[in-house]
């Protein structure tokens, strides 16, 4: 039943409330989106995707507002410990290192699309196999990175561009930050 994952607290945000009221909700909330109600009926959706359209024009640096700890694993863990690494630290993807080079990028999104693909494809038996699935298997390898003097603007049109949610930002070739749809969102608050 659709029940059993569904939240109990519905968050709302009413159709007269400002951009900045939308995102300290969607931030505290831990949601993407939030329903917009106009007397107790449905009368649309606000997502963190529209919430960062407005900042394409914004001039602040990237390196001003990006996450420096950055979460990282190699081409050659295995998916479980790369999950566990998520969920440890409250994150939705990890970036993928060798040799000091980002090799890719894994999202809990292309984590969940493999295990169901495996799943589906697999007998009980094969299943279990699942722990020995390696994080090289099902990464993104073409990862698109920012350098740390990028300004919001650009790293918010590179997300809204290519549907993705997070950018691993470089310096001089090297990993030393990532900002995320989240980060961006904290400049409303």
């Amino acid at each position: 039943h659709v029940s059993s994952a569904t939240s109990s607290k519905l968050v709302t945000i009413s159709k007269n409330e400002d951009i900045k009221e939308a995102a300290k909700k969607i931030l505290e909330n831990h949601v993407s989106s939030l329903p917009v109600m106009d007397n107790g009926e449905l009368v649309g959706i606000i997502t963190t995707t529209d919430l960062i359209k407005p900042l394409q024009n914004s001039d602040a640096l990237v390196k001003e507002i990006m996450s420096n700890y950055v979460v990282t694993v190699s081409p050659s863990d295995r998916v479980v410990h790369a999950r566990r690494l998520m969920l440890d630290n409250d994150i939705s993807r990890v970036v993928v290192v060798e040799n000091d080079s980002i090799v890719g990028i894994l999202t809990e999104k292309d984590t969940a699309k493999a295990l169901f693909a495996f799943k589906k494809y697999a007998d009980n038996k094969q299943f279990s196999r699942v722990r020995n699935l390696l994080v090289e298997d099902i990464m993104v390898q073409n990862v698109i990175t920012l350098g740390e003097s990028a300004t919001v603007g650009e790293a918010a049109k590179l997300m809204l561009e290519n549907d993705i949610s997070g950018l691993p930002i470089t310096k001089d070739g090297k990993l030393v930050g990532i900002i995320t749809k989240t980060d961006l969102m904290k400049l409303y608050v």
